[in-house]
């Protein structure tokens, strides 16, 4: 389908961002999910879901009360962006009072809590068909209570008692999202700058990072 659109796209540069990740979910409920991996990977989720539960007693929450959460999900979040010294996807607290006026029935926030303390969130937003995952926050001195993956089971759980068809997981962390059943997803960018001069160098700047096998990151 891209191959069509380059005779319209002249002067652009074809620049894909990395994969996006997908489980369909033709499933009745989270057992018949689980069943459908390879005998690994479902051992490896339910060791983790009942130490969670019954070693950790690690609890979900989910909320629609995005202005009441919102500092606690922005704190959240900023230790990952700390983690990775990228805070171009630190979501403002604006944010989570948009979602609230604008889409408080279509989006979620899912927390894990460790006793009374929150220790991991993720942001879901919905459809009837879809449901999918955001931006995450993991607060690291807890990090050994493997949460992180634990919104990953709740969320497809989550998607599955709301009969939507597919969850998407976005472009990161392929190896464990492939254990878990998610397949990839090709997403396609093009670009072209106003200057030329600018442009051409850009252009060469795309060629170089796929000679080098890497993917442009878009802001």
């Amino acid at each position: 389908q891209v191959s069509c659109l380059n005779e319209y796209m002249e002067g652009y540069v074809h620049c894909p961002p990395y994969d996006n990740t997908y489980i369909d979910l033709p499933f009745s409920d989270f057992d018949e999910y689980l069943e459908s991996l390879p005998s690994k990977a479902r051992r490896s989720v339910r060791i983790t879901i009942n130490r969670a539960e019954k070693k950790w007693k690690l609890k979900p929450f989910s909320t629609h009360e995005f202005s009441r959460w919102k500092e606690v999900a922005h704190r959240l979040q900023r230790f990952v962006c700390e983690e990775h010294h990228n805070f171009r996807w630190h979501l403002p607290l604006t944010f989570y009072d948009a979602l609230e006026t604008h889409l408080k029935d279509d989006a979620e926030l899912l927390f894990f809590f460790k006793d009374e303390i929150p220790i991991v969130y993720g942001l879901a937003l919905n459809s009837p068909e879809s449901c999918q995952y955001k931006f995450v926050g993991i607060d690291p001195a807890y990090r050994h209570y493997h949460a992180y993956f634990l919104l990953y089971y709740e969320g497809i759980r989550k998607a599955i008692e709301r009969n939507q068809s597919r969850i998407y997981f976005g472009t990161s962390n392929y190896e464990f999202k492939e254990k878990i059943g998610c397949q990839r997803e090709s997403l396609h960018g093009f670009l072209k700058l106003r200057n030329p001069v600018l442009n051409t160098m850009m252009q060469c700047y795309v060629a170089g990072m796929k000679i080098m096998g890497k993917t442009v990151e878009y802001t």
